[in-house]
């Protein structure tokens, strides 16, 4: 029973993460690209007062206008620094962007089918160990059946 709970909890994950790939994929294929650079590094404190740094990007859209907005992602230490050039994918019509990387674009969506393939490889290779382990080993031992002692 328990090995079937972590499948169905693995194939949801999988589910959960080709969804997000998905809808990231269609968000980039409609986006314009362009260069951008972090301006700078908003400090943010979690939970329990650590703090992460998430890059503001500025960049120039193909129309000449400046944008900038803060990346959804923190980490500590900051996986950006303050002058670094960035490739920005951006709505030409909300101006709404992103960094482009996979970490930035994919990374969670990557994470979750990881993780939900661990599980489902672990039902799948219970479940062949429960059938093969018999058969392996009783066939070597020259035994049959199990007896029940009376």
């Amino acid at each position: 029973m328990f090995l079937t709970i972590v499948s169905v909890i693995g194939a949801a994950l999988i589910t959960f993460g080709v969804v997000l790939a998905t809808r990231e994929h269609a968000w980039l294929q409609k986006a314009q690209i362009g260069p951008g650079i972090v301006v700078g590094l908003v400090v943010k404190h979690g939970p329990k007062g650590r703090q992460t740094f998430t890059p503001r990007v500025q960049y120039t859209a193909l129309d000449g206008s400046i944008h900038d907005f803060v990346g959804n992602y923190g980490s500590r230490p900051g996986r950006f620094n303050v002058g670094e050039d960035v490739h920005v994918a951006y709505d030409p019509h909300t101006f709404e962007g992103r960094i482009l990387t996979f970490s930035q674009r994919f990374g969670s969506a990557a994470v979750m089918v990881i993780i939900g393939l661990s599980l489902v490889l672990t039902k799948v290779t219970f479940s062949l160990g429960n059938q093969w382990v018999p058969c392996i080993y009783l066939t070597q031992a020259g035994e049959g059946s199990i007896k029940r002692a009376h």
